[in-house]
């Protein structure tokens, strides 16, 4: 009662605000810093992942005209030409390397760029330099997560080329089918994959430049508002806790390659910050 009747004083309810905002502030600008890191890193993913989809498509038509130009007799115009039916087929081998290409080049850069801003934020001199095999050991990780993707997109863009060839279509319907296909796709859920692996690495690089650094605790940060797991709410919870051990939630970080439960890293906004000053 006797906090309500200081607050209906007009001083105290600013005192008040005051320092409500000084205490979120810190929070709030940490956060805009991180989503900003996280944009350029998203933006990486969403490259390489864009790339690859073209070289589909590309692939795909090509395949649609040769088939129409087989199928075309008599000088019937070939926009009007129905392909031969059948499916049509990628070299998997092929499709699956380049994913893997572009994926890699890009955790690679991801992985580096996150390090090197926690090594910015430690305000230390020391450049960022990742142990040997330690972002291959990552590159990894999230390539045997991602190992189905291109036959699941294969298995999606034949269906819907199947479909069309079912019902008769010229080679543009089903050129327009592929086009429709990987747009949605590129749209949809190239899109979860880049922030989740955007995630991924920005955890994984930060670890790193917390080990460099020779910090010896960590703390978990949420994005603060009704998204958040609660899983990840109890692990900011926790508040300090030592490096090498998981959080309650199983991660050893925001975005953990490891963890066996993907619900827990997918779309993550979370952030993995220091927890002490590093061991002298």
């Amino acid at each position: 009662m006797a906090s309500a009747i200081a607050l209906t004083d007009p001083a105290a309810r600013r005192s008040a605000l005051t320092d409500l905002v000084s205490e979120v502030s810190p929070k709030v600008r940490a956060l805009a810093r991180h989503d900003a890191a996280r944009d350029q890193i998203a933006n990486i993913y969403q490259a390489a992942l864009k790339h690859w989809l073209a070289h589909i498509g590309i692939r795909a038509l090509h395949k649609l005209h040769a088939r129409a130009a087989l199928s075309n007799s008599g000088g019937i115009a070939l926009e009007n030409t129905k392909p031969a039916r059948g499916v049509i087929t990628f070299d998997m081998a092929a499709m699956s390397r380049l994913f893997e290409d572009e994926l890699d080049s890009a955790a690679r850069e991801a992985f580096t760029l996150s390090g090197m801003g926690m090594m910015q934020e430690l305000e230390t001199a020391e450049p960022f330099a990742a142990p040997h095999g330690l972002i291959q050991q990552f590159v990894i990780a999230r390539q045997n997560k991602l190992k189905n993707v291109p036959q699941e997109i294969y298995d999606e863009l034949r269906g819907e080329l199947e479909a069309g060839s079912a019902a008769g279509e010229t080679e543009p319907q089903l050129a327009a089918r592929v086009q429709s296909v990987l747009g949605d796709i590129e749209s949809g859920r190239a899109q979860t994959i880049a922030r989740t692996e955007t995630a991924s690495a920005y955890g994984a690089g930060r670890m790193a430049g917390l080990k460099q650094a020779r910090f010896t605790h960590k703390s978990w940060l949420t994005a603060h508002d009704d998204r958040v797991r609660h899983t990840h709410n109890d692990a900011e919870m926790q508040g300090v806790i030592p490096l090498d051990e998981p959080f309650n939630n199983g991660l050893m970080f925001p975005g953990d390659p490891d963890v066996d439960e993907p619900s827990e890293v997918i779309n993550c906004r979370c952030v993995l910050q220091a927890g002490e000053a590093p061991e002298t």
